[in-house]
């Protein structure tokens, strides 16, 4: 059962629980409806010292049930990135409510757009959120090439 969840901006003693979270969602969830070699480059942006590298630079967001993290993302200037859900807690509302968190920080602070690269199977949700896939492109990650998608969402401010 899910107790109330909070969201609240992470803590640095949050660094090694969002990157367990990541990875273990990666492993379980995402590899397998996307590359698997992509995921695997993927794992490597989100261990802790790069996550720990980074976390003066961005906004690293949390999701709590309890005590237990059930969900995090990021906010780094008008970027959206690292928005991760427990894997047997997905569909659950938690995901909704880390974005609009993020969209309330933009709106207060006067961003425009948002912009994210999210992988193949969050493409969905993320249009159900309004986003729109402005493109694909092809990247070079560590000498392997794989495509991606941009996608980008107008804020309304109030």
């Amino acid at each position: 059962m899910i107790k109330e969840i909070k969201i609240s901006l992470a803590r640095k003693s949050d660094i090694p629980k969002i990157s367990r979270l990541r990875i273990e969602t990666l492993k379980k969830v995402s590899k397998k409806e996307n590359d698997p070699n992509f995921i695997d480059e993927v794992i490597k942006d989100y261990s802790i010292k790069n996550i720990k590298k980074n976390f003066d630079n961005r906004l690293e967001i949390c999701a709590y049930s309890g005590k237990r993290l059930v969900g995090c993302i990021f906010l780094d200037k008008s970027k959206i990135g690292g928005l991760y859900v427990k894997h047997n807690l997905l569909r659950k509302g938690i995901g909704s409510k880390l974005i609009n968190y993020v969209e309330d920080i933009a709106k207060r602070n006067r961003i425009d757009i948002l912009t994210l690269y999210p992988l193949a199977d969050a493409i969905g949700f993320y249009r159900k959120k309004d986003f729109k896939l402005k493109r694909k492109r092809i990247i070079d990650l560590n000498g392997k090439k794989f495509i991606e998608s941009v996608m980008t969402k107008k804020i309304r401010r109030k």
